[in-house]
């Protein structure tokens, strides 16, 4: 499973103005008004300068009438037809004088979209206060456009976490309902029984874990997650997240070395969401390594920050993968079962609420991974 990756957008909003002026004199004029103006602009002396400009966004697009006859017409005709739905480029079309603006000419502009006339000879202050409502106008276009792939983007998302989620709940819960039927077939003092009842615990408890971090993902979302800080020891709450997730590496076989020797190490932090960081990075450090093999947890300490390491010898990490692996969702391949995926995210964002960092390291697949958590000491015990 794959992270959804964000739309490409351009930079920004694209502010310059496109100006057709064929005859020499007029091309010295626009260039100066609207360099007075200090508006970006391009000035086209052909239909051919002009469809190769389009190519490129623009923010406004000024254009003679009688120009519209001929190629011009037809390239701009076409560009609009291929705009998508949130793109109306606005398109000022400087009508002859002795012709004046009819409702049957008006008609006639409507493959051209979003069109403003100004009639001949146009006096300077008109032509500027013009652009600028139309540029003005383009930028809501583009921030129409950014909120449309944002809720895309989340819609993606969302139906990316549902499916992940009901193959992630489908698994656990199949055992806890395989060992309940099982339950009712034999003696409840057997070792087979004994055995069931530690399945639908740890199947419970994964599931547990799993629905945790999706709340707690979603409170973090909506600004509603707040620390309980206090003075705590990080050797003890390393102590406390290896015991949460004992089962889990029993189960796999895996070998824990802990090097937390030493005085306490204090920080004003939440206990409850410190062992959730790390409970989540024991739990990838479980799932990285074949079965049997070693995860080593290290802490050390100095210039007033804390610095815990949970590495692993197992499967590593590709260029690719420590680029994207804190992001929603997105899993490497390691070589084990799908997980949902969110449990490195979570993390992340806890210790960033700490006022700590997070990095992922590896020499490369098959060369195992390393997590380093880096958080402040309390300062007044510090």
């Amino acid at each position: 499973m794959q992270a959804i990756e964000p739309q490409r957008l351009p930079a920004a909003m694209p502010g310059h103005v496109l100006v057709l002026a064929p005859a020499h004199g007029d091309a010295e004029r626009f260039q100066r008004c609207l360099g007075d103006a200090g508006m970006g602009h391009q000035i086209c002396p052909d239909a051919a300068a002009l469809c190769a400009a389009l190519e490129q966004p623009a923010g406004a697009l000024v254009v003679a009438e009688e120009s519209l006859q001929g190629p011009a017409g037809d390239c701009i005709r076409q560009h609009m037809a291929t705009q998508p739905a949130w793109s109306a480029l606005p398109l000022i079309i400087l009508a002859a004088h002795t012709a004046g603006v009819s409702l049957s000419g008006l008609a006639g502009t409507e493959p051209y979209g979003h069109v403003t006339f100004l009639q001949r000879p146009v006096r300077l202050a008109t032509l500027v206060g013009t652009l600028r409502l139309a540029l003005e106008d383009r930028r809501r276009q583009y921030r129409v456009r950014d909120l449309l792939a944002e809720r895309g983007a989340a819609i993606r998302l969302r139906d990316e976490l549902l499916a992940v989620l009901g193959h992630e709940l489908r698994n656990p819960l199949a055992a806890i309902l395989l060992c309940a039927d099982m339950l009712d077939t034999v003696p409840a003092d057997t070792e087979r029984a004994r055995s069931c009842r530690g399945v639908i615990g740890t199947s419970a408890q994964q599931m547990q874990r799993l629905l945790d971090d999706l709340s707690d993902m979603s409170r973090i979302h909506r600004r509603k997650l707040t620390l309980a800080r206090e003075l705590v020891d990080l050797r003890q709450v390393l102590r406390d997240a290896v015991n949460q997730v004992a089962e889990a590496l029993a189960s796999r076989r895996q070998h824990l070395a802990l090097h937390l020797d030493g005085p306490p190490v204090l920080l004003r932090a939440d206990p409850t969401r410190l062992r959730q960081v790390f409970a989540n990075l024991l739990i990838h450090a479980n799932r990285c390594p074949d079965a049997g093999g070693r995860i080593q947890v290290r802490l050390d300490t100095g210039d007033g920050l804390a610095q815990v390491s949970v590495r692993d010898d197992g499967a590593g990490l590709s260029p690719a993968a420590l680029t994207r692996i804190f992001e929603p969702l997105y899993q490497a391949d390691i070589g084990s079962p799908a997980q949902l995926g969110i449990g490195l995210t979570l993390a992340r964002s806890l210790v960033e609420m700490h006022a700590g960092t997070i990095t992922a390291h590896s020499a490369g697949p098959g060369l195992g991974s390393e997590f380093v958590v880096t958080l402040p000491l309390d300062s007044a015990i510090a």
